[in-house]
């Protein structure tokens, strides 16, 4: 996950959003430090 970091990074990626069913959002979020995206 590092590696694709640095090199979304490198490509001026800032924002990435990625769907997740409710069970897999603790892997998400606890595994690999994304964060649940607030509502607007």
């Amino acid at each position: 996950m590092d590696e694709l970091e640095k090199q979304m990074s490198r490509m001026g990626v800032c924002i990435l959003v990625l769907p997740a069913a409710a069970d897999v959002v603790t892997t998400w979020t606890q595994r690999f430090g994304f964060s649940v995206m607030e509502k607007w």
